[in-house]
Order: structure tokens, then C-alpha cells, then sequence
């Protein structure tokens, strides 16, 4: 299971006669949690202090392994998530 926080801000559309502006719509994720098996949650934690520890906030809750921070980069946003899943993530899995 995996938790996105978001913000999302949209720009409202201006109309004048038959012309209209653009709607410019902005995500800011600002924190991501992932459910870690306790056995691999040292190893995901120490492999995410070793790429991140001056960029993002890594804590722990429950079942749950996360980073708070600048997470406006999609690459950024898909190794941790890489990461996490225990390289699972963006892969097909068998569903039973």
C-alpha cells in the first residue's frame, strides 16, 4: 500500500468573447509512505539516508516507511518508490 500527500492548485479559466486563456494545473507532492516488511525496513531506510539524508525528511510509522521533502522531480519520486517496493515498483505483479 502506498500513501501520496498532495496539494493541487488549478488556475481558473478567463473567458473574452471567443478566446480563453490556458488552465494551468499544479501537483505538489509533499510527502510519500510505503508499507516495508519489518526484515527489509533497515535496509530501505540506510539505502534512503545514503542518497537523501541532506534532501529529505525519512521517518517511520506504523508498517510504514516515508520521506517528506522536495519531491517535484518524477525520477526522484520513482527511485524511492523503487526503493521501497523492493524494486517491484513500475514492474507487472502476479495477482494470485
Amino acid at each position: 500500500m502506498i500513501n501520496i500527500s498532495s496539494d493541487s492548485n488549478a488556475t481558473p479559466i478567463y473567458q473574452t468573447g471567443k478566446e480563453s486563456t490556458m488552465v494551468m494545473r499544479t501537483i505538489e507532492i509533499k510527502e510519500i509512505k510505503y508499507e516495508v516488511d519489518k526484515e527489509r525496513r533497515g535496509g530501505v531506510i540506510s539505502r534512503l539516508k545514503e542518497l537523501y539524508r541532506d534532501q529529505l525528511d525519512i521517518f517511520t510509522e506504523g508498517d510504514f516507511v516515508g520521506v517528506r521533502g522536495d519531491l517535484h522531480n518524477y525520477k526522484r519520486r520513482n527511485r524511492i518508490l523503487w526503493i521501497m517496493s523492493g524494486g517491484k515498483h513500475g514492474k507487472d505483479l502476479p495477482t494470485g
